[in-house]
């Protein structure tokens, strides 16, 4: 019998129908839902592209009480006044802002039917978008990773930028600090690497020695020191390097 990977599990666990983020029905400033986020959840919602702007709008619909008018994560770079970024860090790579928008005064993000405004913190006093990411506490292959989060919880989790390897590290650190790998929805299938959950893999941070297009090992995983990304035998056998996991 082959032996097996064993590793912790990174996955997105939501209440709402969509992927990784969470509508909140609790009206507060953007300031107070940055907060909230932050505490219960991982932080404000990052977008990262056309696919993320969709995700968005399911996790809105998804609640029967929906607000026309949203906080997101986006904030404006204080050291650089006409640059934009993430509440949990990284600058904005993609944007969609309405037209004429934003104001050269205005300092934090908002969802108006799904195009960005900006706004000042004390302006609206409304509904928000947090991002969640969720640490599974059990060691198991990645097949039987995959199978887990679908039935218990949504997906294995996709990276889709910068900013979500960052809120992914600060997550993990509070849960597996001394482990060195986490699974993440990441396999090689048809001759090219892919997410599981369909997100677009146009951002990537393959390790300096990984060669991800002639791979010999197909399953993705996370280093949590460093985050960067490993390509991995779904067979293989890791030592065990924490007790709470056994």
């Amino acid at each position: 019998m082959a032996p097996h990977i064993i590793l912790p599990l990174l996955l997105f666990a939501v209440s709402s129908s969509s992927l990784k983020y969470e509508y909140v029905e609790v009206s507060r400033y953007w300031t107070s839902a940055q907060q909230y986020c932050r505490s219960y959840y991982t932080d404000l919602a990052t977008v990262s592209s056309a696919y993320d702007v969709s995700l968005l709008q399911q996790a809105a619909d998804s609640s029967s009480n929906k607000q026309r008018i949203i906080w997101f994560g986006l904030i404006r770079n204080t050291t650089d006044w006409n640059k934009w970024m993430w509440s949990g860090g990284g600058e904005v790579t993609s944007t969609f802002w309405d037209t004429d928008e934003p104001a050269s005064t205005e300092i934090y993000g908002l969802l108006i039917d799904y195009k960005w405004h900006g706004a000042y913190n004390t302006q609206f006093k409304t509904h928000f978008l947090c991002y969640k990411v969720h640490v599974v506490k059990e060691r198991m292959v990645w097949e039987d990773a995959l199978k887990f989060c679908r039935g218990n919880h949504q997906d294995l989790a996709s990276v889709a930028s910068e900013t979500e390897m960052m809120l992914m590290q600060s997550e993990l650190l509070k849960h597996v600090s001394s482990t060195e790998y986490v699974w993440v929805g990441l396999r090689f299938l048809a001759d090219r690497w892919m997410w599981v959950d369909r997100q677009p893999l146009v951002y990537d941070a393959w390790g300096p020695n990984e060669q991800p297009w002639c791979p010999a090992m197909r399953c993705g995983a996370l280093k949590v020191t460093g985050t960067l990304w490993n390509s991995r035998d779904c067979n293989e056998k890791l030592k065990d390097t924490q007790s709470e996991f056994h």
